[in-house]
């Protein structure tokens, strides 16, 4: 924090490291060691006047950032191969399980607890990490743009939007194992053993969580188009409507850490000046 209150990004943290990592402390006036930053979008009129443009003064900021939103589209290119290779290895494995109910029985393709643990657990650290990248990149680059203070508050809520989503899926887990637990393995699940009303919860968990998450992720997709509008990149706002259409979303991850990598290149971040 600086003085008044205003929120200044990294100043806090020690330096090390190249890409996401903080950057060094810049000597300013008599006082070695102290930072040397220009005025917030907040101290100059609400962010009207304020740095919209890269400067020589934010380039340490700039390298921060687009480390972070490099990191978050490797992490976004390696879930969407994770989850077309999941697919074919789920329908390997998955087991039809019988699922009586007053108007019939349903069956329904179910792999073994530990691969769906797997699959739940290290799907949403990836997705919780990539979610996070994004919404530290913007958020400090709020402090210099005040076009990235949307992004970063719809990226935090993309944030809360998938902890719901994870919540519900372990209520769903905790129904349907528990379901097949009580039948008893290789047994249809009599609805004795179906408990609808964690059924419910979960589904509902699920449907809330996934509306707040795309609201965020929307929010994400916008910061992306942003960082072609700050850095005048072209491939950030391809790679960001990409992102929006289903099937092709992780191509535009790679455009976007593309784009990352060569601004990181421009900026003189790869080789660390």
């Amino acid at each position: 924090m600086r003085a008044g209150g205003t929120y200044c990004p990294y100043c806090d943290a020690p330096p090390s490291g190249v890409l996401g990592a903080t950057p060094p402390a810049q000597p300013a006036g008599p006082r070695a060691g102290s930072w040397a930053l220009p005025p917030s979008t907040r101290d100059t009129a609400g962010g009207a006047a304020g740095r919209i443009a890269p400067t020589t003064t934010t380039r340490p900021f700039d390298r921060v950032a687009l480390g972070r939103v490099f990191l978050a589209s490797i992490l976004a290119v390696a879930s969407a191969v994770a989850s077309i290779l999941l697919t074919f290895a789920l329908s390997a494995v998955a087991t039809p399980v019988t699922f009586s109910l007053a108007g019939g029985g349903t069956s329904l393709p179910i792999p073994p607890f530990w691969v769906t643990l797997s699959l739940v657990v290290g799907g949403s650290a990836v997705a919780l990490a990539e979610t996070l990248a994004f919404y530290s990149a913007f958020r400090g680059l709020a402090y210099f743009d005040y076009r990235f203070s949307t992004p970063s508050k719809l990226a935090f809520l993309q944030l809360v939007g998938e902890l719901v989503i994870l919540f519900g899926a372990v209520v769903l887990m905790a129904f349907i194992y528990g379901a097949i637990q009580c039948a008893g393995a290789g047994h249809a699940v009599p609805s004795g053993c179906i408990n609808l009303s964690t059924f419910w919860a979960g589904f509902a968990l699920l449907g809330i969580g996934s509306i707040i998450a795309l609201i965020g992720y929307i929010g994400v997709v916008v910061g992306v188009w942003r960082l072609g509008t700050r850095y005048r990149v072209r491939l950030f706002r391809i790679g960001a409507l990409l992102m929006l259409i289903p099937y092709v979303s992780g191509l535009g991850s790679v455009l976007v850490a593309v784009a990352a990598r060569r601004q990181l290149f421009r900026l003189g971040g790869a080789a660390g000046r």
